[in-house]
């Protein structure tokens, strides 16, 4: 089983970038690690184990994080390979297969006409994940078209998410919390420290005391888009407003369009495991070929 881990350590660490890259530029595979995926990927015990992890909950290891290449990124102003940014953005699906609201990642290759050029970016793929129940009061999630509003503390920002494992930050406000980085559900909703905390399907937040009393505290709002596969992924939970995505249109839930809050709910990551293993062994056969 050990050995096993050691891949699976691989398969979630080798596409991170080096601490002190002037630039978000991600590196290519050796041929060691390659091979050592290709191994790993052709043994039916690595499968078997996939499955128990699969069973078993998230992975024990906690990698650094990647970023992602923003949309319509020119291939030839950087030094990876095609193929490679394929591997890597299917390497970094598997590796936030179990982080909920995820999208899965794709790459999308297009040559302009007049220039020849390559061009490259990421599509976000949109299939809802399965919905899970939590139990917790402050665990959220769209039923339906939709992202949760967050702003971003660094630069004032609106951020996108459908992660809605939310908290409350220090001023006791509902919030994305993700290490040291609370981001503020928008507009803000104070949660009292005691009470039972109620969200309606329509995104109506009621605080009830234990007398019987019912308290509205706020109105979530959430956005949608007219081309919402192209948002460019901050991280691994949040989005912003691309080039191609179109602006936001903001709309309490429920309305026509928009889906519907589940309280006590998390969607979980649209990530196919063993469809993207199958994947990346289909890109390790191509670039092999090319190679030979």
């Amino acid at each position: 089983m050990l050995r096993y881990l050691k891949i699976i350590i691989l398969l979630t660490t080798v596409m991170c970038l080096p601490a002190m890259a002037a630039e978000p530029r991600l590196p290519t595979i050796s041929e060691e690690q390659e091979k050592e995926l290709e191994q790993a990927l052709r043994n039916p015990d690595f499968q078997r184990f996939l499955r128990q992890v699969d069973r078993a909950g998230p992975l024990l290891v906690e990698p650094p994080k990647i970023v992602l290449p923003e949309n319509r990124v020119p291939v030839d102003a950087s030094p990876i390979d095609p193929i490679d940014r394929q591997i890597q953005t299917t390497i970094e699906n598997l590796r936030n297969r179990d982080l909920p609201g995820y999208k899965q990642r794709k790459c999308d290759f297009a040559v302009n006409r007049k220039t020849g050029t390559v061009q490259s970016g990421i599509k976000i793929d949109l299939r809802p994940g399965p919905p899970v129940d939590s139990g917790r009061e402050l665990d959220l999630a769209i039923e339906g078209d939709g992202f949760f509003r967050v702003i971003d503390p660094n630069d004032g920002s609106i951020l996108y998410t459908r992660c809605g494992t939310f908290e409350c930050d220090g001023d006791g406000n509902l919030a994305l919390i993700a290490g040291h980085i609370a981001r503020t559900v928008q507009p803000p909703i104070r949660i009292p420290e005691e009470g039972v905390v109620e969200i309606t399907p329509n995104g109506k937040v009621f605080a009830l005391a234990s007398n019987g009393d019912k308290q509205e505290l706020g109105q979530l709002t959430i956005a949608r888009f007219r081309n919402p596969d192209r948002l460019v992924p901050v991280d691994d939970r949040c989005f912003q407003v691309g080039e191609f995505s179109g602006p936001a249109i903001d709309s309490s839930p429920g309305r026509p369009g928009f889906g519907t809050i589940r309280q006590r709910t998390l969607e979980r990551s649209n990530v196919e495991p063993e469809r993207a293993l199958q994947e990346l062994e289909r890109l390790l056969q191509l670039k092999k070929s090319r190679s030979d």
